[in-house]
């Protein structure tokens, strides 16, 4: 397991509890029992942002087979115990705790530095599920590094649209691009986001949310 704090203004705060504190909570005091899951990676952080409200964020370069699943069993532990049984049980990935509460996966040798850039203003009113990929990818500093790195980024939506995102707003300043992605997968209620680029050819990242939020979540 590795930590690092990475300083960030976001002018909002992370819900990184079940209980829906206010103030971020350390993966170490959040109580896991009986969790036993199946699935691919992704699948598994989502399932774990959405289940323990903890906002979780994937991102990075991968390349190869992504076809496997990982399994994940704790009796009683904490979540942090679980962190680390994903990175061992897929050693592609690394991860660390922000000082936001947020929890990221990164590729190891591959992290996308996109996400260390810092933003200097984003605000957002009432954001549109279909359309925030977009939005952000607009933000003067991420244009810029999209613009020099000839990539481009999306969402790729596969099945049933997800669904919208209920009344919030977002506020960052001066703060790393992964800081704002948090914010938003914080007010949103979906808790998670993930932002892979799958092949090291050409350059094109998916960045997306989890389909479903949490309803309780959607307030303002």
């Amino acid at each position: 397991m590795k930590r690092l704090i990475c300083a960030t203004a976001v002018a909002l705060t992370l819900v990184t509890a079940a209980n829906s504190q206010t103030d971020p909570v350390a993966p170490l005091s959040v109580r896991v029992h009986d969790l036993t899951i199946t699935s691919h990676t992704i699948n598994v952080l989502a399932t774990l942002a959405q289940k323990y409200h903890v906002v979780i964020g994937l991102y990075g370069t991968f390349i190869g087979d992504d076809s496997h699943d990982i399994a994940i069993s704790l009796k009683d532990g904490t979540l942090d115990e679980v962190f680390d049984a994903i990175v061992r049980a897929d050693p592609r990935l690394e991860w660390k705790q922000a000082n936001n509460g947020a929890i990221h996966f990164i590729f190891l040798d591959t992290p996308l530095s996109l996400f260390d850039i810092t933003v200097h203003s984003f605000d957002v009113e009432d954001p549109r599920r279909m359309q925030i990929a977009d939005s952000l990818a607009q933000i003067p500093e991420i244009a810029g590094w999209l613009r020099d790195h000839r990539c481009d980024m999306y969402e790729l939506i596969q099945g049933h649209f997800p669904n919208e995102w209920g009344k919030f707003a977002v506020h960052a300043r001066d703060t790393p691009f992964s800081a704002v992605l948090d914010g938003i997968a914080a007010r949103s209620g979906t808790y998670f986001w993930r932002a892979i680029q799958y092949s090291g050819v050409q350059c094109a990242i998916n960045l997306g949310f989890p389909k479903d939020a949490t309803p309780a979540q959607q307030q303002r």
